[in-house]
């Protein structure tokens, strides 16, 4: 008789394996993402015409293979100033009430020396990356800004999977909004318009009349970005500094 291991399990196991025996592991095409990168950063430094673009943020760090990505994409644009922010608990994905037979709790647990590790092997600037560890309603804080200096984000990517998350995380990146920016959606085809990162934008959206949506294409099938501008509508609620 044999043995039958639910996909939960399947994938328990596999994440076990990953980080007991440091197994580099990379989800996505590097060099087309990181020519995506390129390419975003070119513009919204065209955009800001001369002033500073904004930092680069990541929801959903795991082993740092977008950072690697960034890092390279921001020395290919000689924008020195643009400082990385990668923000996960290192503890996995959270506990939630989200009915997914794709994720699970503690998924995509990345030890958080491992990442570092990663990133300086690749020669990423580690002055000018900052590792942002716990979940996020408890990271994503108001203090959060004052204490790192955030005035301003150039591309955000959301890698960080489930609903809830991604609140979460484009929450705290619309005050950070200010002119315009690219966002990146690594799972944006993991789930229907009413579940995961569609459902999540959408709402979005709808709370933000002031922000103007623009499809830009992907880096793989699973992904989307989007070009994102403020038109000036009443309402909008963007930080000073």
């Amino acid at each position: 008789m044999g043995l039958f291991l639910t996909a939960r399990t399947k994938v328990q196991i596999q994440e076990w394996l990953i980080n007991r025996y440091r197994i580099r592991v990379n989800f996505q095409p590097g060099k087309k993402l990181e020519r995506k990168l390129t390419r975003a950063f070119e513009r919204v430094r065209a955009e800001a015409g001369g002033d500073f673009p904004g930092d680069f943020l990541e929801f959903g760090v795991y082993q740092g293979n977008s950072l690697i990505c960034a890092d390279a994409a921001l020395r290919a644009t000689g924008l020195d100033s643009v400082r990385l922010f990668g923000f996960d608990s290192f503890e996995g994905l959270p506990e939630t009430s989200e009915d997914s037979a794709i994720w699970s709790p503690g998924q995509f647990r990345s030890d958080y020396e491992f990442t570092v590790e990663r990133l300086r092997e690749a020669g990423v600037d580690l002055e000018r990356t900052r590792l942002i560890r716990g979940f996020y309603e408890e990271s994503l804080t108001p203090e959060l800004y004052e204490r790192e200096g955030l005035r301003r984000a150039s591309v955000i990517m959301l890698d960080c999977d489930l609903y809830t998350s991604t609140v979460e995380a484009l929450a705290f990146s619309r005050p950070l909004i200010r002119g315009f920016a690219c966002l990146f959606f690594d799972d944006w085809e993991s789930s229907d318009e009413a579940h995961g990162q569609k459902r999540a934008l959408r709402e979005f959206r709808e709370r933000h009349p002031e922000l103007e949506f623009e499809e830009a294409g992907r880096y793989h099938s699973n992904s989307k970005i989007f070009l994102v501008r403020e038109t000036g509508l009443a309402g909008s609620s963007v930080a000073t500094g």
